[in-house]
């Protein structure tokens, strides 16, 4: 019998499993021995451990392995196929289709079992169309998947039924990186209307966007909170659509770019943020790269849409510089930061920053309230290292890629001391310091988890 209250157990193992995801690791990462050291601590070490199921694997009969041990799992302990709300099915394979297996018992033994699912994600390696994509329809999102899911991410995708997403009557965020809809193609599914988005992720899936906006009202746009749109694709006309749209609601929104890529403002329009009434949050990728496209461009781009934003609107800004990404294999070096002016840069920062801690759109909070916190600006730096035709030694590729490191850190921490100080000065704004930069190295098309994150490491704080 445990000396320990139920309540304080349950308090150390969820303080486990939340300190795993903020180290961006799976939540059961550090619970197998505590579920192994204590009957007492398995239930709620089980709850984390099996949340989320990713199966994937490098060919179908690696992924049937484990889809049949899962299933053997939840027949030697029921209860756990409650635990389970979150499910990745992903395909390692560059030819291989979705990794949907409809035709196999297993696999249906354990959607019968685990549903309802809150997290539904489906990736494949390449651009690969749905295969099935009236059997996977019927017989696996309409009965295991449209009636629960509130959250849905597909990757790597074409000819997804249309009817995946609209009948999803519970479905609040959506992530689309390469995929592409088909309409229509199975008229005896009806849509469901009313479809309220609050968070949507776009990533080179411009078709799939104008989709969505043309399905306005049975997807309904107008209530996002959120928006991550990458713009490598020429897609800022659809991405206007959407801000437009959600004037009263949008509250964080992130203009980013592949790690393979950099948008450059030569080649697109610049999104205006003048209508939006309740941002308070703003994350933007800006190229830098003077061998193709001069300084001088980047921060005007930079400064458009800085000056399309309201005056103390923003409690956070995070501006990161991406250097090194056009014209692969000619390279910029990073210290191409420190010949910019970021005199006006620094001016409009403070002008749109919320320099009592509280947005300027917001009314008197009631009394008594707590201290406002200071808005936040970030400031970060993305820098694409070409790797040299020569095959270096470990030890010297390491070398190398440590000086990059220490260059790049380096020139974060010169903006910081002599072009962002000023900013210092302002009451009520807060500098990340002393900043990060990022290092690339053999960047790969998507970015996989996280916001333009490819094969790379971090540096700095």
């Amino acid at each position: 019998m445990s000396l320990l209250a139920q309540e304080l157990i349950d308090l150390i193992i969820d303080t486990i499993a939340a300190d795993s995801i903020t180290n961006d690791l799976w939540p059961g990462a550090h619970l197998l021995q505590c579920a192994l050291a204590s009957r007492a601590f398995r239930p709620r070490a089980q709850r984390h451990i099996f949340s989320h199921i990713q199966i994937r694997g490098a060919s179908p009969h690696a992924r049937r392995d484990k889809v049949e041990r899962l299933l053997a799992i939840i027949q030697d302990d029921p209860p756990i196929a409650s635990y389970i709300d979150e499910l990745s099915l992903e395909s390692l394979e560059v030819s291989a289709a979705c990794p949907i297996p409809i035709d196999e018992h297993a696999f249906i033994g354990v959607m019968q079992r685990i549903s309802p699912l809150r997290t539904l994600r489906l990736a494949v390696a390449s651009v690969r169309d749905l295969e099935n994509p009236g059997p996977s329809l019927h017989n696996f999102f309409m009965p295991f998947i449209a009636p629960f899911i509130t959250s849905l991410d597909l990757r790597h995708l074409g000819r997804v039924p249309i009817e995946a997403v609209t009948n999803c009557k519970r479905l609040t965020s959506l992530g689309l990186s390469l995929v592409d809809f088909a309409e229509c193609d199975y008229p005896a599914t009806a849509a469901c209307s009313g479809l309220k988005l609050q968070h949507l992720t776009h990533r080179k899936s411009r078709n799939a966007l104008d989709t969505l906006l043309r399905l306005q009202p049975y997807v309904d746009l107008s209530q996002l909170k959120s928006f991550t749109a990458y713009t490598d694709d020429n897609s800022v006309s659809q991405i206007q659509s959407v801000i437009d749209l959600t004037a009263d609601s949008l509250e964080e929104l992130h203009l980013l770019s592949m790690d393979d890529t950099a948008w450059v403002a030569l080649y697109q329009g610049t999104p205006s943020l003048a209508r939006l009434s309740k941002l308070h949050t703003l994350h933007l990728h800006i190229p830098f790269c003077p061998l193709s496209i001069d300084v001088r461009s980047s921060l005007r781009l930079l400064l458009n849409i800085l000056a399309s934003v309201r005056s103390g609107a923003l409690r956070t800004l995070t501006l990161e510089a991406k250097v090194g990404f056009i014209y692969f294999p000619v390279a910029d070096d990073p210290e191409v930061l420190l010949q910019a002016d970021w005199g006006a840069v620094c001016r409009e920062i403070a002008r749109v920053m919320a320099t009592d801690g509280q947005c300027a759109r917001k009314g008197p909070s009631p009394s008594p309230s707590p201290p406002p916190s200071p808005s936040t600006f970030e400031f970060k730096l993305t820098y694409r290292h070409i790797a040299s035709c020569r095959t270096p030694s470990p030890a010297q590729e390491a070398e190398e890629q440590q000086t990059l490191q220490r260059r790049c850190q380096g020139v974060v921490a010169r903006l910081h001391e002599r072009n962002f100080s000023a900013l210092r000065a302002v009451p009520g704004i807060r500098l990340t310091s002393p900043g990060s930069a990022r290092l690339v190295r053999d960047v790969d098309d998507d970015p996989g988890e996280g916001e333009g994150e490819g094969m790379g490491f971090f540096v700095g704080g």
